[in-house]
């Protein structure tokens, strides 16, 4: 009797699965395998958008080592994470979603979970309190939430280790600095501009020494030619 109330309580769980995942996939969802390691699996919701609310994820947890849950830009409202309830999750998104703090009532017991992105959210400091006792936490973010600077700071005090990212701020640049900039960045410029031309300049040809004129004719030509020639002898006798 025992085998038998066995084997009809895995075949009822079995198809709780079943249509879980039937639901799951109804809505452009997915149900698949992390690694080929273990059991563990990732249900993801992210193609599905704003197809998915609180009624498609009434029976998640029938599906078995479901330890990555990605809700991001559905309709789940904070009434539908009590769906959560039994499961053993280790990262959860819930960026670009309706929830606020009373959603996260609901993640109290989630002590696995080891990051949650909350980005575009309601949340609050008051609901980063229901957050306290997840001691794994090591990544929360809260960027363009409701969460102020304090808050995050409390949180981090609270749960050693964790790490909340929240808006990045960029410094605001005076018109005077981007001039002083843009001059710089002008004389750069510049000078790579004269470093190019004079590369491309031709080579100028070397001059080859002048070679010195080539010595004057010997001097006893130039009198041997000066020299009257000899009168002959008859006209010496007259």
């Amino acid at each position: 009797m025992k085998r038998r109330a066995f084997f009809q309580e895995q075949g009822q769980s079995t198809r709780r699965e079943v249509g879980a995942v039937t639901k799951v996939q109804s809505v452009g969802g997915r149900v698949q395998k992390i690694s080929a390691a273990d059991d563990s699996q990732e249900v993801s919701f992210y193609l599905a958008g704003e197809k998915v609310n609180d009624t498609h994820i009434e029976n998640l947890s029938a599906i078995g080592n479901v330890i990555w849950l990605n809700l991001a830009n559905t309709k789940i409202t904070d009434d539908g994470l009590k769906h959560l309830a039994g499961m053993k999750l280790k990262k959860l998104h819930l960026e670009k979603t309706q929830i606020g703090d009373e959603g996260l009532a609901h993640l109290k017991d989630q002590v696995e979970l080891e990051y949650l992105n909350l980005y575009g959210t309601k949340v609050t400091d008051k609901g980063l309190v229901h957050l306290h006792g997840l001691k794994k936490l090591k990544r929360l973010y809260v960027w363009q939430s409701q969460v102020t600077p304090e808050g995050m700071k409390k949180l981090e005090k609270m749960v050693e280790g964790l790490q909340v990212v929240g808006e990045c701020k960029l410094p605001v640049i005076k018109k005077e600095e981007k001039k002083k900039d843009a001059k710089k960045k002008d004389a750069k410029k510049k000078k790579a501009q004269k470093g190019k031309d004079k590369k491309s300049e031709p080579k100028k040809d070397k001059k080859e020494p002048v070679k010195a004129d080539a010595k004057p004719a010997q001097k006893s030509d130039e009198k041997s030619e000066s020299k009257p020639a000899k009168k002959p002898a008859a006209e010496e006798k007259e």
